[in-house]
């Protein structure tokens, strides 16, 4: 085979979108083995245990999201007919949101249970439950916030009755609160 022909060959599209997502399998695949062994022993010279489980954390939803970016560059390169490369892109992107949505609500919940040990007894009862909801009500909105327009729902009335909920809510408190 000559050098030509190879060439001809690896500027075919598909083969092109290939050659992509094998790159950045091995991407993915080197920097799992980054966060398992590199990450991992630097964060057991530590004293807490707090950032070996964030790392463990981390190490899913990062090696996840450069497959499914290499996933994106493919369908890039070598786009799918009709509308199923369209969909397939809105697929990932959720896909990405849902991960690290989930990512966030473990590592918030470890951040807590820290917190929770080294709180007073009246701070765990009152705050922690507060807390716990208003990051788990953020990181929901967040992120349907973010996928409601993907899939081509209109968020701006969402936002408009999200603001005047806000302002009747921070005015009927207003009492409460004085």
């Amino acid at each position: 085979m000559s050098w030509e022909s190879l060439l001809d060959l690896i500027n075919q599209p598909y083969i092109r979108a290939l050659l992509a997502l094998a790159g950045f399998t091995l991407l993915a695949f080197v920097v799992r083995w980054v966060f398992q062994t590199v990450m991992s022993r630097l964060a057991r010279r530590t004293a807490t245990k707090i950032d070996d489980q964030i790392i463990a954390d981390l190490r899913g939803p990062v090696t996840l999201s450069i497959l499914f970016w290499g996933v994106s560059v493919a369908l890039q390169i070598a786009p799918l007919p009709g509308q199923l490369s369209r969909y397939v892109a809105i697929l990932i992107n959720s896909a990405i949101i849902i991960i690290w949505s989930v990512a966030v609500l473990q590592i918030s919940r470890l951040l807590l249970q820290t917190w929770e040990r080294h709180s007073e007894a009246l701070t765990r009862q009152r705050l922690l439950p507060l807390f716990e909801n208003l990051i788990k009500l953020t990181v929901v909105l967040l992120a349907l916030l973010t996928l409601l327009p993907l899939w081509g729902v209109p968020i701006t009335g969402l936002l408009t009755s999200a603001g005047l909920a806000g302002l009747v809510l921070g005015l009927a408190a207003q009492s409460t609160l004085a």
